[in-house]
């Protein structure tokens, strides 16, 4: 994060045109205005266009986001975003920690896995997810979110496999969210939220369509709590349990 603000003439300066192909505009050859936060880094990582991306012990901090991730057409001109894993890492105060979406394509990632991810104190949503594709969350553990601990926006089946979206949630632990603990705002055609624990939330700890019951063996989520977990978070305590 760059932690300086943009230059002051920066919204005034027009795109110009790429002097190898006049057909692009905005280019780094050109004077650019940050995509997300006139004030923070755009991005922490960014993976767009690609293929079995291994991001592993990685560490974002301070950035408009943390880790963003999406599809895209790889360079074969077939659909990318296949294979890609953001495991062992982390982000602390990014504005959101981790953004999943389609590209302007409308291609979004197949088979995504974020696994022992780490989200302390984001300003706004931790997990912000759209379209998810076969995407699955394991032990994703969020603490202090400004805003919901994990959402999820959309759920396209255009954007999705032919089979549908579908996203799993394993063992997320969401402490003190602002708003939702864990919320689906759309209900993909396959989910679950599974042996997860999300509490102290400003609004509901569980949120999703249907209202089944969160804590019981049956449905899409199964085996939840919402209890304070212990040896978490205080004083002289693991933030990671």
């Amino acid at each position: 994060s760059h932690e300086a603000a943009d230059l002051p003439a920066c919204p005034e300066l027009p795109d110009c045109a790429d002097p190898d192909d006049p057909g692009l505009t905005g280019t780094t050859d050109c004077p650019k205005c940050s995509a997300g936060s006139e004030t923070r880094g755009d991005n922490g990582f960014y993976i767009e266009h690609s293929n079995d991306v291994l991001m592993e012990n990685c560490v974002s901090e301070g950035n408009a986001r943390g880790y963003q991730i999406l599809g895209g057409i790889g360079q074969d001109k077939q659909p990318a975003g296949a294979g890609i894993r953001l495991l062992q890492s982390l982000s602390i105060g990014d504005d959101r920690s981790a953004v999943l979406t389609t590209n302007s394509d409308g291609v979004g990632t197949r088979g995504l896995l974020v696994q022992d991810f780490v989200s302390l104190n984001s300003a706004s949503t931790a997990i912000e997810i759209y379209d998810p594709d076969d995407m699955a969350l394991r032990n994703v553990s969020v603490f202090g979110a400004g805003a919901s601990g994990v959402r999820v926006v959309s759920a396209d089946a255009a954007d999705c496999a032919p089979a549908g979206c579908a996203l799993s949630i394993e063992r997320a632990l969401v402490e003190g969210a602002a708003d939702n603990g864990i919320r689906l705002e759309v209900e993909p055609d396959t989910w679950s939220i599974v042996e997860s624990n999300a509490f102290g939330s400003g609004d509901q700890d569980f949120s999703y369509p249907g209202r089944e019951a969160f804590d019981d063996d049956e449905g899409n989520a199964r085996r939840n709590r919402a209890e304070a977990a212990t040896l978490v978070g205080g004083v002289d305590e693991c933030l990671v349990y």
